[in-house]
């Protein structure tokens, strides 16, 4: 009974992880879209930009290409920042906004198991505050990294749990742009979602 079950088991594993992610109507190629929520942190090198806690909500994107098993392809995301620190007690500012990222990513499957990785390198951070002169504030020249593991709960579905850190190294006020890379904005952010792959 035992060998029967043991068997059962095994043969339930082999047909879910062969078709937990299906083959792509487009041949080796594929499409992943996700989204995600999040906390983490806000802050700068130097610590004029006081550290603080926010949230963040993400929808993410990754058309790939698979090769020797393993899908390559760009990564993109447009992610809504909240912040939960009092302001009154970071100098009253505000770090809420919106951002995208754009970078290459790679992906790898084994059994129920997914794993990713994505490098940053395009985009920008657009804060919904404006300056006390009424300007708006944005950053850009971004550098980040990302990683990520999923578990298929069904078919094509994943949920997933990530780590993500960027670094922006121009800030831009009223449309003038100001060299920050010695001492570059920096968000973390640690996230769970749900991602499907076509």
């Amino acid at each position: 009974m035992k060998k029967t079950l043991s068997l059962f088991a095994l043969l339930t594993l082999l047909v879910f992880n062969s078709t937990a992610a299906q083959a792509s109507p487009f041949g080796d190629f594929g499409v992943d879209g996700g989204i995600n929520w999040g906390l983490g942190s806000v802050h700068n090198s130097s610590g004029s930009v006081a550290g603080r806690t926010v949230n963040a909500i993400a929808l993410n994107a990754f058309p790939n290409y698979k090769y020797a098993g393993i899908q390559f392809g760009i990564i993109g995301e447009l992610r809504f920042i909240g912040q939960n620190t009092d302001p009154a007690t970071v100098s009253n500012s505000n770090v809420k906004g919106t951002s995208w990222l754009m970078g290459i990513g790679a992906e790898y499957q084994i059994l129920l198991w997914t794993f990713s990785a994505g490098f940053d390198f395009l985009g920008n951070y657009s804060l919904s505050e404006t300056t006390a002169s009424g300007s708006a504030v944005s950053y850009k020249k971004p550098i980040g990294f990302m990683l990520k593991a999923g578990y298929f709960i069904i078919p094509m579905i994943s949920v997933d749990a990530s780590f993500s850190t960027v670094s922006y190294g121009t800030n831009t006020v009223a449309g003038a742009d100001t060299d920050i890379s010695s001492n570059k904005i920096t968000e973390t952010n640690y996230a769970l979602g749900a991602t499907y792959h076509w």
